[in-house]
């Protein structure tokens, strides 16, 4: 593939690298990459002037792949296949065993492996921190504005909780502050891909107590009641990982301060998940992090092709918040914020 830069290793070399991931399997390598990408891809590159925005893909295995942001200039395209360690080829081995499979994109599987790929990127182009994002988020704000905050309040990895139990916690973005954290998050994952010392039927039993029952669920019990299917994926994962790791893994606030958040027994603590909160680090600046319910709220689900905007989940941070406290959407213009819009 000849104008992947797979092989120019100094494309962007002094600009802090934003990082997407996306791989895609077989069963739906006719479609490329999904459309919405390549929105976000010129969203960053707008945005981000300051950034290198890097693209990962199995651009050898699939090539309609390149074909779906080819006019998108000024990306830095990786393939994945080049730069594959021996480690992410064991644990893509052991997500097949340990994921549900869907038998289309194989979600579970290809969100767990993207650590392992970033793994692979920061080795293989020298960098020392990265930010992942997400290949549905669009990006606003300056991230490199942020940068100094990032360094300084989140050093190890970071990113969005989405729940309020903190049973899920979204890589919507992630940031890596040195490499050494993400290697040590990935000898995690390939510690449950084996079940060394005993870890992933310790995960499932910590598990269990979000996302029981399920007749027939995963590991199910001598009554058949098992783990709901869906929620053995890398979002439950990293929540297991950042409660054994809480000062390694840090939690980005993901709704903004406010002083009269409603307090009730269905309505988590939202006054901790703002920045500054005893749940999260300090603030990143005048703005929140999206788990993806901001989005979802504003634009609606993928389930519903979008025509559900306005939604929420009572079980999500924000979507609490959006319920509780009325909390909602504006754009700022200058100092100026501009009427209601969601």
């Amino acid at each position: 593939i000849k104008n992947i830069v797979s092989a120019n290793a100094s494309f962007g070399k002094n600009k802090f690298p934003i990082v997407y991931v996306y791989t895609v399997v077989p069963a739906v390598c006719k479609h490329g990459l999904p459309s919405y990408i390549k929105e976000s891809l010129e969203q960053a590159l707008f945005s981000q002037p300051d950034s290198t925005i890097i693209m990962v893909s199995n651009f050898a295995e699939c090539h309609e792949t390149e074909k779906s942001i080819s006019k998108a200039s000024n990306i830095m395209l990786v393939d994945s296949t080049k730069i594959i360690s021996n480690r992410t080829q064991v644990f893509a081995n052991l997500s097949r065993e340990i994921f549900v499979l869907d038998g289309l994109n194989e979600l579970w599987i290809t969100s767990a492996l993207r650590f392992f790929i970033m793994e692979d990127l920061m080795i293989s182009y020298g960098y020392r921190e990265i930010l992942h994002v997400e290949a549905d988020n669009m990006l606003y704000g300056n991230l490199s504005a942020i940068l100094p905050l990032l360094r300084e309040g989140y050093p190890g990895l970071a990113a969005t909780p989405l729940t309020s139990g903190k049973f899920f916690i979204t890589a919507s973005v992630l940031w890596v502050s040195d490499i050494s954290y993400l290697i040590k998050f990935n000898d995690f994952l390939l510690s449950m891909g084996t079940n060394k010392d005993n870890a992933w039927m310790i995960y499932l039993g910590w598990l269990r107590k979000f996302a029981c029952c399920k007749k027939g669920g995963y590991n199910p019990d001598a009554n058949g009641d098992g783990i709901k299917p869906f929620a053995v994926n890398e979002m439950s994962m990293l929540a297991f990982y950042h409660k054994y790791n809480p000062n390694e893994f840090r939690l980005l606030p993901v709704v903004p301060y406010y002083q009269s958040y409603a307090r009730h027994r269905y309505v988590c603590d939202l006054a901790s998940f703002a920045p500054g909160g005893s749940q999260v680090g300090p603030s990143t600046g005048s703005g929140v992090w999206d788990s993806n319910s901001w989005g979802q709220f504003i634009g609606g689900t993928s389930k519903k092709r979008g025509r559900d905007k306005g939604f929420t989940d009572s079980s999500h941070i924000t979507g609490q918040a959006i319920g509780s406290s009325h909390c909602t959407i504006s754009f700022i213009c200058g100092n100026q914020s501009t009427s209601k819009v969601w």
